[in-house]
């Protein structure tokens, strides 16, 4: 959280959708900018529209305060939320019913994550006064299977396309980057030789990882806190 004269060009600003400024009528203005901060009426929720052109590589659903139903209560989702348990589908299936319906077709469709991995947090919009979680997110980290919507490559510049959102051993990410190198070899129609030196390069492109130094580093030069080997 920063004071508002601290606010400067390239920062984030994030606001409640109920402040509006956004123009959500037929006006000229409106069809021409968009923005329009004189506008005072609530503007709807797109977080889930804009997540879905990544569905294929990760895929989010939150449930919050602002994402009921009608006649559903923030107290009535903390409750709902407190009492689910750590499992991902009990919690899932707890907040269903309180949600707004293209939430729960998104909650469903958790049931198409890829390997079955399905994480969340119920930390990120913090407790209510009788220190409940007052919501949650659901990630997919790897996507789900057969989405119409996929995300492009990640490129040089995108500093946060090489970063997992889940706890990845060594093994598992040398494996994958492994298989997925030899696929691409195979299918760019590159001989046999050279698609061997490929895999193998893939195999060992993140050996060095494996130290102990290395690991250590990782959490912050403990040298036990590690245990196995993560990327």
């Amino acid at each position: 959280m920063v004071d508002p004269d601290e606010i400067h060009a390239g920062n984030t600003v994030v606001v409640p959708a109920m402040y509006g400024g956004i123009e959500t009528d037929d006006t000229d203005e409106g069809r021409e900018y968009g923005w329009n901060p004189s506008a005072r009426q609530p503007v709807g929720d797109v977080g889930h529209k804009a997540a879905c052109g990544f569905a294929g590589r990760r895929f989010a659903v939150r449930v919050a305060p602002g994402l009921l139903k009608e006649n559903c209560t923030a107290d009535s989702l903390a409750e709902a939320i407190a009492r689910a348990g750590s499992r991902w589908r009990d919690l899932r299936d707890a907040v269903a019913g309180w949600v707004q319906t293209d939430v729960a077709d998104a909650l469903e469709k958790l049931n198409s994550a890829k390997r079955g991995r399905v994480e969340f947090d119920n930390d990120i919009y913090g407790e209510d006064d009788n220190e409940r979680p007052r919501g949650v997110v659901f990630v997919a980290p790897l996507g789900i299977k057969n989405s119409e919507e996929d995300a492009p490559g990640s490129t040089e510049d995108d500093w946060a396309g090489s970063l997992p959102v889940f706890r990845q051993s060594l093994d598992e990410h040398t494996a994958e980057v492994e298989r997925m190198a030899s696929k691409f070899a195979r299918r760019g129609g590159m001989p046999e030789p050279l698609i061997q030196d490929i895999t193998l390069a893939a195999h060992l492109h993140d050996a060095g990882k494996a130290d102990p130094r290395f690991q250590a580093l990782l959490a912050d030069g403990d040298p036990i806190l590690p245990g196995s080997a993560f990327t």
